[in-house]
């Protein structure tokens, strides 16, 4: 069984994932704060989201709507920093051959 992971917000920053204010007067009148989604887009279709209330991920993905099409949760930390470094910021083969073996 996979552990649920728990990500703090500073650690998602670190990772480069962004954050987006949403305007929700109910939302904050309920929860007493402001919504907001912290997400990283691995793809144009495939999303990395954050859920602030748990501190944990899921990948989703969307159709050219944005209607989604298929969710995965309960993902392990492992697998999420290997995700993030394969669709991520690395460029050039010298920058993975940085954390060859």
């Amino acid at each position: 069984m996979i552990e649920t992971v728990k990500f703090k917000y500073q650690e998602l920053i670190d990772l480069k994932f962004e954050r987006e204010n949403i305007n929700d007067v109910n939302f904050e009148k309920q929860h007493g704060y402001r919504c907001f989604y912290v997400t990283k887009h691995l793809t144009k279709n495939i999303v990395l989201d954050w859920d602030s209330t748990t501190q944990e991920i899921q990948m989703v993905r969307y159709d050219k709507e944005r209607n989604v099409l298929n969710r995965w949760q309960n993902m392990d930390k492992n697998l999420i920093l290997n995700l993030i470094d394969f669709y991520g910021e690395k460029k050039t083969y010298a920058d993975y051959a940085m954390n060859a073996c």
